[in-house]
């Protein structure tokens, strides 16, 4: 009797441990029930290069310890992925590929959507026209090398920030010695879907955005919505800011209105016209960095600037390609050079 109680106790630990093993291989590929969330890791995931096609997801994102879903679409043509809770090694993040085709048949393969996050937020992606009762594959991998735990789910409601999904709104930022203004229009066309529209800061080096505003949209006796938005907000003068300008809808969907940086040199620069370059070279947080931008061709030194590696944020240094594009240059070499250790990298980036 004591025997079977033992080999009891062993089956029922192994069935635990197993529940917690994140899936290595794309065969071993956790399936999801419509509205079921699930919680998993890419901790010692490995990629599975023979069932990735890299000229499907182009330059979206670079593969190193990918983990593979499934789910069915069912009876629905439109469904959100939601991804929260991210807990992350480097605070990067996740990056996501949704397909549609059969596993490690990449000849099938058809991309639905692709994207890199960079931070931690709780964010969702539409999948938008899907086919009726079809499989569809879903990869997960840290952004930039990191390791992360999440909870993902697919769901008929979207939850969190959305992720490259827009509505463009007759906007003005500016920013006057640190007390920052956003004013926008809401037309008549499209006030009788938006709920509320929401405010989130990002500060400095955290992996997080904060919701830090929610606005009512505003209803007149005879039924008509008030058109005129306007948030104000000041900020310290020594680190960078991220703002988002979220529109939620009625059903709870949501677009991103306006996505604006503000650099440590109090530069305003909306979120569209600039990048962020992630060095790869090793910086400790007491070393001394120097970037160097300059024109591609000529070598000419455009600008410089200097930093110590705790004063860079996780997602890298920002480069406004307006401001570059206005100087008539059409490509840059980025050079990062950690003048403690001497080693240094180049990045080439095109402006247009």
């Amino acid at each position: 009797m004591k025997s079977l109680f033992v080999i009891f106790i062993y089956i029922l630990l192994s069935a635990t441990l197993t529940a917690q093993v994140s899936n290595d291989n794309i065969e071993d590929r956790l399936k999801l029930k419509i509205g079921q969330v699930a919680h998993s890791k890419t901790d010692d995931c490995t990629v599975q290069f023979n069932c990735i096609d890299q000229s499907v997801t182009g330059s979206c994102l670079i593969y190193h310890n990918d983990q593979w879903f499934e789910f069915n679409s069912g009876s629905h043509s439109k469904l959100f992925l939601n991804v929260s809770d991210q807990q992350c090694r480097d605070l990067k993040g996740v990056q996501v590929v949704v397909v549609k085709g059969t596993p490690c048949d990449k000849k099938s393969y058809e991309l639905i959507t692709c994207a890199s996050f960079g931070n931690q937020d709780d964010v969702f992606l539409t999948l938008n026209n899907l086919d009726k009762n079809t499989d569809y594959l879903v990869l997960i991998d840290g952004y930039l090398n990191d390791f992360c735990r999440f909870n993902i789910q697919v769901g008929e409601v979207a939850k969190g920030i959305p992720v490259n999904q827009y509505l463009r709104l007759p906007f003005k930022a500016a920013n006057n010695d640190g007390v920052i203004s956003f004013d926008w229009l809401l037309p008549d066309s499209i006030r009788s879907d938006v709920e509320k529209f929401e405010i989130y800061q990002r500060k400095g080096s955290r992996f997080k955005s904060d919701l830090i505003k929610t606005i009512n949209v505003k209803d007149y006796a005879y039924g008509n919505s008030e058109g005129n938005y306007s948030f104000i907000d000041t900020i310290s003068l020594d680190t960078s800011y991220e703002y988002k300008v979220v529109a939620r809808h009625l059903n709870g969907a949501a677009d991103i209105v306006s996505e604006y940086l503000i650099t440590p040199d109090e530069e305003l620069l909306p979120r569209e016209v600039s990048v962020n370059i992630v060095p790869s070279i090793k910086i400790r947080k007491k070393d001394e960095v120097t970037v160097v931008v300059r024109d591609f061709y000529s070598r000419r030194v455009i600008k410089s600037f200097q930093f110590t590696g705790k004063e860079i944020p996780d997602e890298g240094f920002y480069i406004n390609k307006a401001q570059y594009s206005k100087l008539g240059l059409k490509r840059l070499r980025i050079e990062i050079i950690n003048n403690d250790s001497g080693r240094k990298e180049e990045i080439h980036l095109d402006i247009n």
